[in-house]
Order: C-alpha cells, then structure tokens, then sequence
C-alpha cells in the first residue's frame, strides 16, 4: 500500500448544527459541571421516531452530554459516583429512562484517517478528545410530558439546596428528572473536628511563615527562633519546620545544635515517608559537619 501524508492549515468552517453549551453550579462545598450538545427538533418527532426506544443516546460527538464533579457525589438510589469525569448516555422508553454515567477522560491525538490509499492527516498538532471508559453508575426515572415543546436539549438544574439539586434533561415534550447530592455533612464535621482538637493549627503556620521570612531576608535571628519554637510547640509533628530551626541555628552560628535538630527532622520525614526532606536533612548534615571540621 503507497501511503500518501496531506497535511491542510485550511479548512471550511461551518456553524455547528448542534450548539454547545455548559452549565456550573455550587452545591454545598463542591462544584459541578455540565457541558452538552443541544440538537434542535426541526419539526420532528423525537423520542419513539427520531431516537428510537430502546437505543442508547448521547453516545456520539456530535450528541453528548458530559460532566465534572469535584467532590463525591450521590444518586437518588444511593450509587456514588467518585469525584471526576463522566460521560452520561441515556436508554429513553415510553415509560423509563434509564441514566447511565460512564467514566470519561480528556486525552489528546492527532485526527487522521484512511481512504483507500490515501491518510488524510488533517491536524498536524494533538488534539485533545474525550475518551468514555467503563459504566460506573446508572438510574431509572419516569419521563414526563411537557405541556410546552423545548425545541432544544436543555439541561438544567433546579431545586437547589445546600447538598443537593435535581439534573432535568427535556427535549420535545419529554423531560425526566433525577437527583445529585454530597456528603457535605461528613466534610463539615471533619472541619470542625480539625479545628477544635488543635484550634492552635493555624499559628503554628503563621509562626513557622515570621520565622522562615526572618531567616531568609537575615534579620533578627533571635526572633526567628523564638518563633520558630513555638510554631513547633503547636505543630510537634511539622518536620519541615524542624529542619527551618536547624537552618537559624545554623546560621546563629551553633553548628553542634543545628546537626542535632536536623537530624531529629531526618527521623520525623522518615516515619512520614518524605524521602526528598530525609535527602535534604543528610545534605545540609554533612555540609555543617564538614564545616566544624574546617573551623
């Protein structure tokens, strides 16, 4: 087979018959996104006729609907869907629809296809596409009849509560309806939970931020370090603000109490499993060493 490359910069550009269009809405602590193809009736009948009952919809690309959450969210019959992208594809009957929503991934390629002998190659850049993966989740719900015709798919969203809404897909006469909600209780517990048992979290930040910008722009060491400690006082555990304490002390000078407390962060990061701050403490350990050889 000869193989011919034709690479083209340009092309006819027309007006999308189906326009797309995106929807975002906070609900509690997260935010969710839609995006989707809106394909008008023309004077047809659509689902029975145009979308037969039984077959799959918004599968194509021309045809979809997608979405984002950033948070876990939940069904009406209780499926969770993990937070991320999905592709959502629809079964329409007279009397059901069944939702399914399908793991999707944003990717990139570059667009080419055969014709006999010839590859048409039509982008000489990736492009980026997305890619549907394996079910995750599904739902039935009970289409209703709309008493005015949406000559256009139309996704909104409706009822809106602190940890809820409802998704409503209409087009025709038809709109069916079905519920997303997240666990914004558990989150909200797990806040205050944070807060109340070290209400003294966010000082040591701030401490451990006074101390490093003293150390770094060299003035008062004194006070850095007095900071420093008691960043460490409300935050024991912050190995990274141990290894700022050996540097002031370091830089004071005390060389003998900078290796030691260095070398107490080197412990801390190895039972947190940073090997990159175990790295830097046995650099910074030896470079201090070799300096009390040379003095």
């Amino acid at each position: 087979m000869i193989g011919t490359v034709l690479t083209t910069t340009a092309q006819i550009t027309l007006p999308d018959e189906n326009a797309r269009a995106t929807l975002t809405q906070e609900i509690g602590l997260t935010e969710v996104y839609f995006e989707y193809t809106r394909p008008a009736t023309k004077g047809h009948v659509i689902f029975g006729e145009r979308i037969p009952y039984g077959e799959r919809w918004l599968t194509t690309d021309w045809q979809y609907l997608r979405a984002r959450f950033d948070d876990d969210m939940l069904l009406d019959n209780g499926d969770r869907l993990p937070a991320g992208n999905y592709a959502i594809e629809v079964i329409p009957n007279e009397n059901q629809w069944v939702i399914i929503f399908k793991k999707g991934e944003w990717k990139q390629a570059t667009m080419a296809f055969l014709e006999e002998d010839m590859i048409y190659m039509f982008e000489t850049e990736p492009e980026t596409y997305f890619s549907t993966g394996a079910e995750v989740a599904r739902i039935t719900v009970i289409p209703e009849k709309l008493a005015e015709q949406a000559d256009n798919f139309t996704v909104q969203l409706m009822n809106i509560c602190t940890t809820c809404a409802q998704v409503q897909l209409s087009w025709d006469f038809t709109r069916v309806t079905f519920g997303i909600s997240n666990e914004i209780d558990e989150q909200v517990q797990a806040t205050i939970h944070k807060f109340t048992t070290n209400p003294e979290l966010k000082l040591s930040g701030q401490y451990y931020l006074a101390a490093k910008y003293y150390l770094d722009t060299n003035k008062d060491l004194d006070k850095a370090l007095e900071w420093i400690n008691k960043s460490l006082e409300y935050g024991p555990d912050a190995y990274w603000v141990m290894h700022t304490k050996a540097e002031i002390l370091a830089k004071q000078g005390d060389l003998k109490a900078a290796i030691n407390t260095a070398e107490e962060s080197q412990k801390m990061a190895e039972k947190k499993g940073d090997m990159d701050f175990v790295r830097i403490n046995q650099l910074e350990i030896q470079r201090w060493k070799d300096q009390r050889k040379g003095s």
